[in-house]
């Protein structure tokens, strides 16, 4: 891969990686407002902000507070205490940028809502067999995207029962080619060309 590919994955895997104190628009913060919002959204909670009204659909909204199940108020404590931690400041009256637009409109392929994680690494040039990426935990036929060989998987979020959300990209720092759950019975990590993080 050579020193600057190396300087690239390390690249890929330092980008959102959360820093006390970060500003407005910053990828990590806005990940875990969008994540959380839409756990919201999927509740019905009707966005009276500008960000949320532009990101999430108001028209099957029932109520301003959408009652969340124990667990999803287990996960929006958790993902309102990384924001805090983080130093997070996302302005809900101005509107989306691409990057929450593009993670908005991922969440909407998904059954299950991944939750950034500050601990991110990749695997950068995966050589093994296809792997198919399925819509949530335990959806085996609900096939997302199919990995293939060459391809860079990038992990930043929490597993869910041994699956792992992930990103894929045809290499690092490049656009987004694919995304969904991998599953606990396909393992990536012994098949790359370079493991970082």
């Amino acid at each position: 891969m050579g020193v600057r590919g190396c300087a690239l994955a390390m690249a890929a895997v330092a980008a959102v990686v959360p820093v006390k104190g970060q500003a407005q628009g910053d990828p990590y913060c806005v990940a875990l407002w969008v994540t959380r919002n839409a756990i919201m959204d999927r509740v019905g909670h009707c966005f009276s902000t500008p960000l949320g009204a532009a990101l999430f659909d108001n028209s099957d909204c029932t109520v301003m507070q959408g009652r969340v199940s124990p667990a999803d108020a287990a996960v929006l404590f958790d993902i309102q205490a990384m924001e805090d931690s983080a130093g997070c400041r996302v302005d809900s009256g101005a509107a989306p940028d691409a990057f929450a637009e593009a993670l908005a409109a991922r969440f909407r392929e998904l059954s299950t809502i991944p939750v950034p994680n500050p601990h991110e690494s990749a695997c950068i040039g995966y050589t093994g067999p296809p792997l198919r990426l399925y819509r949530g935990p335990g959806a085996e036929g609900d096939v997302l995207f199919t990995l293939v060989a060459g391809q860079s998987v990038h992990y930043s979020h929490m597993p869910v029962d041994g699956w792992e959300y992930v990103t894929i990209h045809a290499e690092p720092g490049q656009a987004l080619v694919g995304h969904g759950w991998q599953s606990p019975e396909d393992a990536v990590f012994p098949n790359c060309t370079l493991a970082a993080g």
